[in-house]
């Protein structure tokens, strides 16, 4: 199990995985993916025939609505997990961020051209100060509505 993501949030993003696969399949041409292990900040790799890698993949879902995140103007993310990303990108393999809102599923590219700000953020819910930590904004209008 990933650092702090307890059974009911590994199950969430567990199903949202499972739609993000079947979205992104097509026939003869399916998507598959494999969790990373426990020491890479990113959820997950997605391959295409088999173990052909083409996607690095950080999932998370969120109880705010779309609507929220036009408001507010930006996504925020660990930074580690952003650079992770642009680790996997610079390697050749498309970076995604993708988000289950409480009204549809959103992705990004995380690559160069983002130039994102950074201050520190996180929860404040569970008393535990690793929650507060630097993030990246990335700007609503990057995102994309999963279809």
């Amino acid at each position: 199990m990933k650092k702090k993501e307890n059974v009911s949030t590994l199950t969430k993003e567990q199903e949202f995985c499972d739609d993000l696969a079947a979205a992104w399949s097509s026939p003869g041409n399916p998507l598959t993916m494999r969790i990373t292990p426990t020491f890479d900040p990113v959820d997950r790799i997605c391959f295409r025939a088999g173990d052909v890698a083409v996607c690095a993949l950080e999932v998370k879902c969120f109880k705010n609505s779309a609507a929220d995140y036009v408001r507010w103007g930006s996504v925020y993310m660990d930074v580690h997990k952003f650079q992770a990303l642009l680790g996997y990108s610079n390697i050749g393999l498309i970076a995604i961020f993708a988000i289950r809102l409480s009204d549809g599923d959103y992705w990004c590219v995380i690559g160069d051209k983002l130039k994102p700000a950074i201050t520190i953020k996180g929860r404040t819910d569970r008393g535990e100060p690793d929650d507060i930590q630097p993030c990246v904004h990335l700007l609503w209008s990057e995102f994309r509505l999963v279809k």
